[in-house]
């Protein structure tokens, strides 16, 4: 019994090293060792306008900042394109927790805020 539970858990292992993720991150760091700047600037600017496209079609908060702020994902092409936004301040994350988190994953999430998401009193 013992043997056979020995020789799952190491090919789970062999498994995991030789044929999980870890080899295509190896292999793509491999090959991208040798970019040249501005490949690496196409690469940074295309995950940027994902990152922006995927806020903006999921998180509430990302959504109507930008809207109300008249910034469309399409206007973020490159990081210099972030001074578009304006400063974030904490008085304008005094929202419900709900709205920061994407909508693909709302339903059935239990939300329990702690001390540092209440939001301050306001005294009369």
């Amino acid at each position: 019994m013992d043997l056979k539970i020995s020789a799952k858990g190491a090919s789970n292992l062999v498994i995991k090293r030789f044929m999980g993720p870890f080899w295509k991150y190896r292999r793509w760091l491999d090959k991208s060792q040798w970019f040249y700047e501005e490949q690496f600037q196409n690469i940074q600017a295309k995950l940027l306008r994902q990152l922006i496209s995927h806020c903006y079609e999921t998180v509430p908060f990302y959504r109507q900042f930008m809207n109300k702020h008249s910034i469309k994902p399409a206007d973020i092409r490159k990081s210099e394109d972030l001074n578009l936004f304006p400063v974030l301040t904490k008085k304008m994350y005094l929202k419900p927790v709900t709205c920061y988190i994407p909508l693909s994953i709302q339903n059935g999430l239990f939300v329990q805020l702690t001390p540092a998401e209440l939001p301050e009193p306001h005294f009369l």
